[in-house]
């Protein structure tokens, strides 16, 4: 399944779509995005974890279990890459279940296969169309679905509206009153490539912003699109007792070496 997360800057897009990674991860499937997490993200979902809390398993093995099956990746050869990892290290139900083994979340995807670049974006279109066939589940995140590829949109499935409820101010004169103090966003879920006016609307929510979640990246972090991409490799976890990095990694000997830790490319 395809799902396409819209909304203008700061509407709370990539903290859910992140949220929705987490809680993938934790029930036992793969996860994978374009972007890196805190150095510690690990260690702040063991601070929380009831599995460690009610003895279910240790600290450290919590931790290796959730580094071992979430991946940062930058182009479509690791896409491929994760399709073929993903099988031998899912856990639960996702050992049998067929399809969505792993969720790969792909913001500022506008960068990726634009709408007027629409001749260099048959690699992204090959990997679509057929990943239902490679056990994976896509969130696009862009800010309007006119900005990408025509044809891959029309393989969404869902698109989900967000607005930023502390940007909305109550009609009352002379009074200037947030909607909500709290940060919190409207999301309107609706199926997507019905036409404005026939849209049929699947679900509507208020989504809170959720703090601890919203810790594991960095909302400023820039993107830059003119490096050489990375292969597949592990989001880096920091011990804060030892202050040493995980360093495994996924490295097939074809592509090319890694960049700097915190660069973020795309394969064009």
């Amino acid at each position: 399944m395809i799902d396409l997360y819209c909304g203008v800057p700061g509407s709370g897009k990539s903290c859910t779509a992140l949220f929705d990674g987490i809680m993938h991860l934790l029930d036992g499937g793969v996860l994978a995005t374009n972007f890196r997490l805190v150095s510690d993200w690990a260690e702040r979902l063991a601070d929380r974890s009831i599995q460690i809390k009610i003895g279910r398993k240790t600290r450290q093995e919590f931790i290796d279990d959730v580094t071992s099956r979430c991946f940062f990746l930058g182009s479509v050869d690791s896409i491929y890459q994760l399709s073929a990892v993903t099988p031998g290290l899912v856990r639960g139900k996702f050992r049998e279940q067929r399809e969505g083994k792993a969720l790969v979340i792909l913001d500022e995807c506008q960068f990726y296969f634009n709408s007027r670049n629409w001749g260099k974006n048959s690699d992204f279109l090959e990997i679509f169309t057929q990943h239902r066939k490679m056990k994976l589940d896509f969130i696009l995140i862009a800010h309007n679905i006119e900005m990408i590829d025509k044809q891959i949109r029309f393989l969404v499935e869902y698109e989900t509206f967000f607005r930023n409820f502390t940007r909305v101010k109550l009609p009352i004169p002379f009074i200037s009153i947030k909607m909500s103090p709290y940060p919190c966003f409207l999301a309107i879920r609706q199926y997507a490539n019905m036409g404005g006016s026939k849209a049929m609307k699947a679900k509507t929510w208020v989504q809170p912003l959720n703090k601890k979640i919203a810790d594991l990246y960095d909302s400023f972090e820039m993107f830059s699109f003119s490096a050489v991409p990375p292969p597949l490799e592990h989001q880096r976890n920091v011990s804060r007792q030892t202050g040493s990095s995980d360093s495994r990694s996924i490295v097939f000997p074809m592509f090319r070496p890694r960049l700097a830790p915190g660069t973020v490319i795309s394969y064009y």
